[in-house]
């Protein structure tokens, strides 16, 4: 979909063609576009296998709008007035567990989920306090 100038692409995982120092790993991709395909650090692939092969991504797993706990809605203009996403990861979904234990980090499963919140966590309350 277009918005005036802006553009969601041909539909790639990620387009990090310039990224040619980064040592990503251990992330989830995903596309509502019907293919895998992307460009990570000047490597192009057409699928999670080649993503893994190729680049640092070794642990990448593939990801669809099901591994959230709420539906995400997308809306139809580029700047809606909507409550933000709840991007809570669903129970047993791919993200959970999947990502790289870091010493002094806790984490409530074999291992970190993926995503900014552990899986049954509480939310995190930011900014001022009372």
């Amino acid at each position: 979909a277009s918005y005036g100038i802006y553009d969601n692409g041909e539909g790639d995982v990620i387009d990090l063609a310039l990224a040619m120092d980064v040592d990503l790993d251990y992330d989830g991709f995903g596309t509502t576009a019907g293919m895998f395909t992307g460009n990570l650090g000047g490597i192009t692939f057409a699928s999670l296998a080649e993503l893994q092969a190729n680049t640092s991504e070794a642990h990448a797993i593939e990801v669809g709008l099901s591994v959230f706990a709420s539906e995400v809605v997308v809306p139809d203009s580029a700047f809606p007035s909507l409550a933000p996403a709840d991007l809570r990861l669903a129970d047993g979904g791919a993200p959970v567990d999947a990502g790289e234990p870091i010493a002094g980090l806790p984490h409530d499963g074999a291992a970190p989920d993926l995503g900014a919140y552990e899986l049954g966590d509480e939310l995190p309350v930011y900014g001022p306090r009372r």
